[in-house]
């Protein structure tokens, strides 16, 4: 690629060319340019495009006298890279520019490290207006810039001659005035800002009429803070009644988040129709000036709706999940031209285009073209504003970044009607066939492996093209810190085994196993009790037994082992195997301290289990399963089965649950023999930690091993380096070491906002007369990404 002053140079001879040819005479004026952006704006969020709620009559107008693109992209799946790709015809990737400004701060719990992006459009870049401004167009920017916090970078750098509310700020403070946004004065109390930017749009136009200009208008609408004129939001409410079919209908979970399934908000109605409105206002001073046949005029949005998060204010449904993921709702967007005699009234585009093109296409329309030294991604779409078609071509996304909406670090393809995404955290296809499956709801992948392949090389290809910048591994830097050295849960002559603990209020509960430390085998004598501290830490005081095994025809007739709480929609749950069924029930109870209501026979064809209730009811768990030993074929004895971890799922606490997998083949996490699990869900993935029985996920006998997983089915052992191995002593806070014969049944303890701050063990002492003890391990750097 040329260098900064060739590439201006170059620039510069070519556009003087151009205002040559388009001064040689009045009637060769080039047409003006409109760009109206719009910010979180879904692709389903106007009438044109299907929505019932909000109403938009000036845009469905605008379709109707031009063309409407049934399959227009964002280039991103949140807003700063779609506006920079617009403005320079440059994919993200390439731009090194891949995420909002300043970006979201990487967290200790991810999996992955986000590579370091521009801080701003880097002034190298040629721009739209930079073009235009150099062919003798007029340039504005009116509204939202978000390409860079220092005003070097903001848009009187990058060829616009006025502009007006555009820094660094992606949202305001208020949509009513006072502002607080840095260039623009502050305007009469209630002012609202969508109609204060259309009239300052209004007062460019009217001045520069008599010349080409291009009017670049991002509004800050329809994004949050949701704030709305008093006299929409009241007619919307009204109006809101009769969409609603009540929450379980409104909203659906999906991918761990909760996603609005209609659109029934009134604010955000609101504020999309007074956008409509102010739409409006500009076409008709279009029209009133003499300028409409003259003008090209651009509509669309830079990502999709906002559906997952931050309210959820908006639905995107046909389309999945919305702003800040690789999904169609995320990425699919409105796209609207009208440009008179050339666009043909009412006319529909079906092929797929994206923002990038609108760069090549707007240069092409004013008769400037490129130059070809500029590495441009995207393709001129005048053909198609004739009526023509777009020769095939693949469209690529990148996205090496957590979004505050819940998605991952990504890359995705689309060619044709088939769509591939690529997770990065563990290289996880997707593949989708739009044509018969827009919501993305069947995963090919497996179905169609040259396909699959295929798509994949063209991305990675891609990316090495434009020298995208890759994510980087956030290595396992787990470290747990020393236990107290009187803290735990212990109690003299009995063994306490299996931890697993809740806070309520500002008391912490820890259930045990227990039993005589004259007897270390638990399989005929053991039974729940439960401590109380005020330290998670400990130590923990004796709080009493919660319950022995009940004699007669039970699963629980010879022992209670392995318990494990939760509390879900007001009361709390303890779960735990039953002997001799060697299978798990339940007990529920509307107190921590019971008592406690047992079901009469076990409920999960499995042991040890270890469980998620998800915000539904709905429960995802794991558990062991004891598989004939080839080596001892036929037998049931304990120590000659094989012990694999198995996964399972039930509509409901009670039942009934279903075993997903089955046999050694399909064991948890890696068909290997492991046990004890624990599990839990921090809204996008599921974590497991357990005790790889011999070593061969870390190299150490009995340690315990790190995974996650998205779908509960494939999990990924996060890192080779153990959290804990049995090969060591035990350090104490007070500097004292203790060696343990064992270190088993790993647990953890999630805090009120989802971290992990403890790590739970039971650990058998040398003395086995001393009885087992549990360890409550504080967490420094728990794996930086739990």
């Amino acid at each position: 690629m040329m260098n900064r002053v060739g590439s201006r140079i170059a620039w510069s001879l070519l556009l003087l060319g151009g205002c040559i040819c388009l001064l040689s005479c009045a009637k060769s004026r080039g047409p003006n340019v409109v760009i109206i952006l719009a910010d979180d704006l879904g692709w389903k969020d106007l009438g044109c495009y299907g929505s019932e709620f909000y109403e938009t009559p000036h845009l469905d107008r605008l379709a109707r006298e031009g063309m409407r693109f049934t399959d227009a992209y964002a280039s991103a799946c949140v807003c700063s890279p779609t506006r920079a790709s617009l403005l320079t015809g440059k994919s993200p990737a390439r731009l090194h520019l891949t995420d909002w400004l300043p970006g979201r701060p990487d967290s200790a719990r991810q999996k992955l490290h986000s590579p370091k992006m521009e801080t701003c459009l880097a002034s190298k870049e040629n721009t739209l207006a930079e073009a235009l401004q150099k062919a003798g167009y007029a340039t504005a920017s009116v509204g939202k810039w978000h390409l860079g916090k220092l005003s070097q970078s903001w848009p009187e750098q990058h060829g616009f001659d006025f502009q007006i509310a555009g820094s660094g700020k992606g949202n305001p403070s208020s949509y009513f005035s006072p502002y607080q946004l840095p260039n623009l004065s502050d305007g009469p109390a209630g002012e609202y800002l969508t109609d204060r930017l259309t009239d300052e749009a209004l007062r460019f136009v009217r001045q520069n009429r008599e010349k080409p200009f291009l009017l670049y208008l991002p509004f800050y609408a329809v994004h949050t803070p949701l704030q709305a004129k008093a006299a929409l939001e009241k007619k919307y409410k009204e109006k809101a009644a009769t969409f609603s079919k009540g929450k379980q209908e409104d909203f659906r979970n999906d991918l761990g988040r909760e996603v609005r399934q209609v659109q029934n908000h009134p604010t955000y109605a609101a504020m999309v129709e007074n956008m409509d409105e102010n739409v409006g206002r500009l076409l008709e001073e279009l029209k009133t000036l003499g300028l409409e046949q003259n003008t090209l005029v651009i509509f669309t949005s830079d990502n999709g709706g906002l559906s997952t998060a931050e309210g959820t204010p908006t639905s995107n449904v046909p389309l999945r999940a919305g702003k800040g993921w690789p999904y169609e709702g995320g990425v699919r967007v409105p796209l609207i031209v009208r440009w008179p005699e050339v666009t043909k009234e009412g006319s529909v585009c079906h092929d797929p285009v994206i923002s990038t093109d609108l760069f090549s296409t707007i240069l092409a329309a004013v008769g400037l073209g490129t130059d070809g030294s500029e590495d441009l991604d995207g393709a001129n779409l005048l053909p198609a504003l004739r009526g023509g078609k777009i020769p095939e071509r693949p469209l690529f996304w990148h996205y090496p970044h957590y979004s505050n909406q819940g998605g991952a670090p990504h890359g995705a393809v689309r060619l044709g009607q088939w769509k591939l995404i690529e997770w990065s955290e563990d290289m996880r296809v997707e593949l989708y066939d739009l044509k018969t499956d827009l919501g993305e709801k069947k995963n090919l992948a497996f179905d169609k492996p040259e396909l699959v392949n295929s798509l994949r090389n063209r991305l990675h290809e891609w990316r090495q093209e434009v020298n995208a910048q890759m994510p980087t591994d956030n290595p396992l830097k787990a470290k747990l810190g020393n236990p107290l050295r009187d803290g735990g849960f212990a109690r003299k002559g009995f063994n306490l085994w299996d931890p697993s603990i809740i806070q309520v209020g500002d008391t912490y509960h820890l259930f045990a196993s227990c039993w005589t430390s004259e007897n270390f085998s638990a399989w005929k004598s053991s039974f729940i009790v439960r401590g109380t501290s005020k330290n998670l830490l400990g130590p923990y005081a004796f709080a009493g037994e919660v319950f022995r095994p009940r004699p007669g025809d039970y699963f629980d007739a010879e022992g209670c082992h392995n318990p494990k709480i939760t509390f879900h929609n007001g009361k709390y749950y303890l779960y735990y195997l039953g002997i001799p069924a060697w299978k798990s029930g339940v007990a529920v109870s509307d107190s921590v301290e019971g008592p406690w209501v047992r079901q009469k026979d076990w409920c999960i064809p499995a042991n040890n289990p270890a469980l998620w209730v998800h915000p539904d009811g709905s429960v995802y768990g794991v558990g062991k399963v004891k598989v004939e030993n080839p080596k001892y074929p036929g037998s049931k004895k304990f120590d000659e089965l094989l012990h694999y971890i198995h996964a399972f799922r039930a509509k409901s606490i009670f039942g009934p649950y279903t075993m997903l997998h089955r046999g050694k083949d399909n064991a948890l996490p890696n068909n290997f023999e492991n046990e004890d699990p624990c599990l839990w869900h921090d809204g996008t993935r599921y974590h497991m930690l357990l005790t790889d029985l011999h070593g061969f996920a870390t190299g150490f006998h009995k340690s315990f091993a790190y995974y996650t997983s998205r779908d509960g089915i494939s999990y990924e052992l996060v890192s080779r380096e153990p959290l804990f191995t049995n090969q060591i002593p035990i350090r104490f806070e007070d500097g004292s070491e203790t060696k343990f014969l064992r270190i088993e049944r790993p647990n953890i303890f999630l805090d009120r906002d989802g971290s992990v701050t403890a790590v739970l063990a039971a650990g058998s002492p040398e003395n086995q007369k001393e009885g087992a003890r549990i360890l409550v391990f504080p967490v420094d750097r728990f794996g930086q990404r739990f």
